[in-house]
């Protein structure tokens, strides 16, 4: 059992593929955590994917910040906790859903559980934010906005399923918009849409990348002209602005 999660039987992952339906037909939600970083080329890898989704008029109206610092995400887990356990209603839905009869609801709820009480057990998050929105509005707060965005998030969640990692998208970052933006320095004008956690599933899954592709060249372009770089103290957390 992982230390501090409740004794589930669940499935340990799946190996990486590159058959595409395989990775649309088994990418789920996961919120149980091995305690072991994703390597950070990964990481470049499937935010690299998220930038080539469509948006509106192709403006790519979008930054990906990589959060995968130790007391950075140990700051984020205090919060969300924090936020958690002074809400009595949400505790209570969970408690609830916790005594379902219904596996599936019975095992989300708990796993729900996992995620307000440990999130900082994520190796690695990534906070997809709109910034310079203007098409297909200017209204980042508006549903024609996530047209712009959301599909870029799909593609991170695939990528990652593809290279054998865990993933679970969650709008948790309505509850923790000020934590977020005093924690990770988020300026003014960008807008967190969601929050996708990611790690290596519970059993051992070498490092999957197609063969010769090590640091290709349009991601080399990224990082020499359009990635920003948010200074952390183990090293730089990536934001990715444009493909």
């Amino acid at each position: 059992m992982a230390r501090g999660y409740p004794e589930i039987d669940l499935p340990v992952g799946h190996e990486p593929t590159d058959n595409i339906w395989e990775a649309m037909f088994t990418q789920r939600a996961i919120r149980y955590w091995q305690d072991k970083p994703v390597p950070r080329e990964l990481l470049e890898k499937v935010v690299a994917a998220g930038s080539k989704a469509p948006s509106g008029s192709n403006t790519q109206p979008w930054v990906f910040v990589v959060v995968d610092e130790p007391d950075t995400r140990a700051e984020l887990g205090a919060a969300l906790r924090g936020i958690f356990e002074a809400a009595e209603p949400l505790q209570q839905l969970i408690s609830a859903g916790e005594q379902s009869e219904d596996k599936t609801e019975r095992l989300m709820l708990k796993g729900a559980r996992a995620f307000f009480s440990h999130l900082e057990k994520a190796p690695a998050m990534i906070i997809p934010c709109l910034y310079g929105l203007s098409s297909p509005t200017q209204d980042a707060s508006s549903l024609l906005a996530g047209s712009s965005i959301y599909l870029a998030v799909q593609n991170v969640l695939l990528a990652a399923r593809a290279l054998g990692l865990g993933t679970v998208m969650t709008t948790v970052h309505g509850m923790l918009d000020a934590d977020l933006r005093r924690i990770l320095s988020l300026p003014e004008e960008a807008t967190p849409c969601g929050a996708a956690s990611h790690w290596l599933p519970r059993r051992e899954l070498r490092a999957h990348l197609p063969q010769g592709l090590g640091r290709y060249p349009a991601l080399e372009r990224l990082v020499d002209g359009d990635l920003v770089r948010i200074s952390a103290p183990r090293g730089p957390v990536f934001g990715l602005a444009r493909r």
